[in-house]
């Protein structure tokens, strides 16, 4: 019994330290090449969305170790044993028990649901990670330009798009400070505001003078707006999963006779 519960403490502080090494370090990375890659940070950036990535990592670790402990469950039968032994005789079934058919068969589709649910819960998070924190970074970023970012005017030096699930439209642009230092931007526009724009041409941009890596155009927010959108899309997704997720634990399951 005691070396029992040396091995199960054992096999949990793995799968937790185990969990929380692959939460984070995709988290972080995922945050890193979402903003350097997708949404056109400079490096800078991308680190403030890798250190948000590695708090979704920590929030994200108890649902990894969970499912890491029930697929390790799964796998190791003598474990299952050593659990009914751990038990101690009162917790036995008993073999003189009858079955009911039905019973095992209502039972069995009360825990496919849950678990049908709960996997449909933990796609939610996932899909929430890419798009809830670069959100919450654009409108931090606008309110930041908004009380302390300085105008200056930039040179659009190139136009593109881009297509994946949808086509995304980008304006590259360039502007130099007082004392020479130049910095460059890619950031997503909406189609009519690329038809608008030249190459060559003046846009006015905000900056913050303690970082001037940080600017964005100040008469453009599809991109903040897209994000936006898809978060809070997402979000309210997840949320009627979660609720039903929790109400279905709350019910008892029926027995049919």
């Amino acid at each position: 019994m005691f070396l029992l519960k040396i091995q199960r403490s054992f096999v949990l502080a793995v799968l937790t330290a185990g969990s929380l090494c692959m939460c984070v370090t995709a988290g972080g990375l995922l945050g890193f090449l979402l903003g350097y890659l997708c949404l056109g940070m400079t490096v800078h950036e991308a680190m403030i969305a890798g250190v948000i990535g590695v708090m979704g990592g920590f929030v994200g670790t108890p649902v990894c170790v969970a499912l890491l402990r029930e697929r390790w469950q799964k796998v190791a039968p003598s474990d299952a044993q050593g659990q009914d032994g751990f038990l101690g005789p009162a917790s036995q079934p008993s073999t003189s028990a009858k079955t009911d058919p039905a019973s095992d068969v209502a039972g069995e589709s009360a825990g496919n649901r849950f678990r049908l649910r709960r996997l449909l819960a933990r796609i939610g998070w996932l899909l929430l990670l890419p798009t809830l924190p670069a959100a919450i970074y654009e409108w931090y970023v606008w309110a930041e330009l908004q009380s302390n970012g300085q105008p200056v005017q930039a040179e659009i030096t190139s136009l593109g798009s881009s297509s994946s699930w949808r086509t995304a439209y980008h304006v590259s642009y360039e502007f130099q400070l007082p004392n020479g230092e130049a910095f460059h931007r890619t950031q997503e526009v909406s189609k009519e505001f690329q038809a608008g724009s030249r190459l060559g041409g003046q846009l006015p941009v905000l900056y913050l003078p303690t970082k001037p890596s940080v600017s964005r155009l100040a008469e453009e927010n599809t991109h903040r707006m897209v994000l936006s959108r898809m978060a809070g899309t997402w979000l309210a997704v997840y949320l009627l999963i979660l609720g039903a997720f929790l109400v279905s634990r709350k019910k008892p399951a029926t027995v049919l006779k």
